[in-house]
């Protein structure tokens, strides 16, 4: 047991540095640009070049497809510059999606916030969109199976060789492209066998494809960035101040080290940022956009609680390192997470019961634990969050009022603008004097996301952001309504606000042209089969905003 731990540790201590340190052996040049080829990719366009490049390193290493998802190595929903790797490979801008590369294919995966996004933004030279929660589009783990599928029509003894990173990668990811290739291996040797008389063993002893962590040499697309990669955000943490968190962190510990006793659990592993911020009463601004969190692990058992980050840049405070080490924190280096996991499980050994949440964990710390010492549920902290105490009750009211107040002083400076002065007043301006506004409230700090503000038919675009010089730019006056989704980052609240703003002066011939276009768009939307009630609010707006400018007046 000992030898298989210590085998273990070995074996990730380097698959982490590997992945996280610049000074890791490269992979030699040939594998980036091949001799002889560079008259070649001269001539291919920035999608084309990358797709390219990717593809010789996808040899070297002997896969036969890559999977690169938006995640960082927390799974979070916005990641810092440095983990934008599906953009730099896609093109696509858009917060969610899973691009999917193969020597001969290359395809990108989001939903419908996303499909006008994507269509724009993807070379359809070289890409291919694959419209998710559309019921002909398959999942990422089915269309792989599918490819495996094929390759193995093609040579009885291939195996799939499916590359991810594991430490971008949800454990449950990997999980859902075994069950796929299991029914797909089993649907493929039953019709073989049926057909072919073909001996059942040899589907046994040749696995129909495998996934490659691709642990001896780190993320593809990091080799492919080089020294244009932005750097990992190292900004400092801040103590957030206890009449605004209305607990300690000693509070907190406790209450999820008596649901660790309940579970039998003897480590509880917190991977995803807004955890981590939570549970020490952290916060940090630059690390991600718009979001106060900062980029570390934490890790709970019944005697200590630890924190793995940067500590010389994100802990140079001197004060929040006598802070963390008065709550009873232990600092660690950002990279000991997975050793130190391993290290527990050794320590405690049949003992050790550790409780990950696989929908909220990397593949790369789920793996190192065995089945059966893995706790899978929906970790103590979840509950704990979506109960808000009184001070975070308090913080939330006041977060409000002032943005309210910004708010007003807004919508009285548009309305003046545009009705009264008869200016066209520009997207990007609209944002510009919101936040200015917000600026001026006590406890302002940030915004809580870039501003969207979309005039007329911008509206219908998902995530919209305004840019100066842009083909899509609008300018408000009396004939167009505005969509405006925008909030702030107060030390004691966030807001999220989603107004229509309306300076259109009605007729009935304009009523008219509304009512007929809402009942239009449910029109299409009951022709429409989707599968939760959230695509069905997206698809009510997406149908009806796109087939009237106007029609955004009547969207709340």
């Amino acid at each position: 047991m000992n030898s298989i731990i210590s085998h273990r540790l070995s074996q990730y201590r380097s698959s982490i540095i590997s992945s996280t340190s610049s000074s890791k052996t490269p992979l030699p040049m040939s594998a980036i640009s091949t001799a002889g080829s560079e008259e070649a990719i001269a001539q291919l366009s920035l999608a084309g070049e990358k797709l390219h490049r990717l593809r010789n390193l996808m040899g070297v290493v002997g896969v036969d497809a890559y999977v690169v998802p938006t995640e960082d190595p927390h799974l979070s929903e916005y990641v810092p510059a440095a983990y934008a790797r599906r953009e730099f490979i896609s093109g696509f801008q858009g917060s969610a999606g899973t691009a999917l590369v193969t020597s001969s294919g290359a395809w990108l995966w989001t939903d419908g916030r996303y499909y006008n996004e994507a269509t724009l933004q993807l070379d359809p030279k070289y890409w291919t969109l694959m419209k998710a929660g559309q019921p002909k589009t398959p999942t990422i783990p089915k269309f792989l199976a599918d490819l495996a599928i094929e390759a193995r029509e093609e040579d009885s003894k291939k195996t799939f060789r499916i590359g991810i990173d594991p430490f971008v990668h949800p454990a449950s990811f990997a999980k859902e492209v075994e069950d796929a290739m299991e029914k797909a291996q089993e649907k493929f040797a039953f019709n073989n066998v049926t057909t072919n008389d073909a001996d059942p063993d040899t589907f046994e002893d040749c696995p129909l494809s495998i996934i490659d962590t691709l642990d001896n040499h780190g993320n593809l697309i990091d080799r492919l960035w080089g020294a244009d990669r932005p750097a990992i955000p190292t900004s400092k943490f801040r103590i957030h101040p206890h009449e605004y968190a209305g607990m300690t962190v000693e509070e907190k510990v406790s209450h999820i080290r008596k649901c660790m006793s309940e579970e039998s659990a003897s480590l509880c592993v917190f991977p995803a940022l807004e955890d981590v911020a939570y549970i020490l009463n952290l916060r940090s601004q630059g690390d991600i956009e718009c979001n106060p969190v900062g980029i570390a692990y934490c890790t709970v058992s019944q005697n200590d609680v630890t924190i793995y980050c940067d500590e010389e840049h994100k802990l140079s405070d001197s004060t929040v390192r006598q802070y963390l080490s008065d709550a009873g924190v232990t600092i660690s280096p950002y990279e000991e997470i997975v050793p130190d996991i391993i290290k527990h499980l050794e320590l405690k050994k049949k003992n050790a019961r550790v409780w990950m949440d696989k929908s909220r964990c990397n593949y790369a710390l789920v793996r190192c634990v065995p089945p059966k010492q893995l706790l899978d549920k929906q970790n103590p902290v979840t509950p704990l969050k979506a109960c808000k105490n009184a001070a975070e009750l308090e913080g939330m009211r006041k977060a409000h009022i002032v943005d309210g107040v910004a708010m007003a002083h807004f919508i009285a400076w548009l309305e003046d603008a545009v009705v009264n002065q008869k200016r066209s007043v520009s997207e990007v301006e609209i944002d510009q004097v919101l936040t200015s506004y917000r600026a001026q409230q006590e406890g302002f700090y940030d915004l809580s996301f870039p501003t969207i503000a979309g005039v007329g038919s911008n509206g219908a675009i998902i995530h919209y952001r305004a840019k100066e010089g842009s083909d899509l730019l609008k300018y408000l006056d009396t004939t167009q309504p505005l969509l405006l989704d925008s909030g702030a980052q107060y030390y004691y609240g966030t807001t999220d606000v989603t107004r229509v703003s309306n300076v259109i002066s009605f007729g009935f011939c304009t009523f008219l042209q509304f009512l007929f276009t809402f009942l239009f768009g449910l029109f299409h939307l009951s022709r429409t089969r989707l599968g939760t009630l959230e695509h069905l609010l997206m698809n009510l707006k997406i149908i009806t905003l796109g087939y009237s400018k106007d029609i955004l007046g009547l969207i709340p």
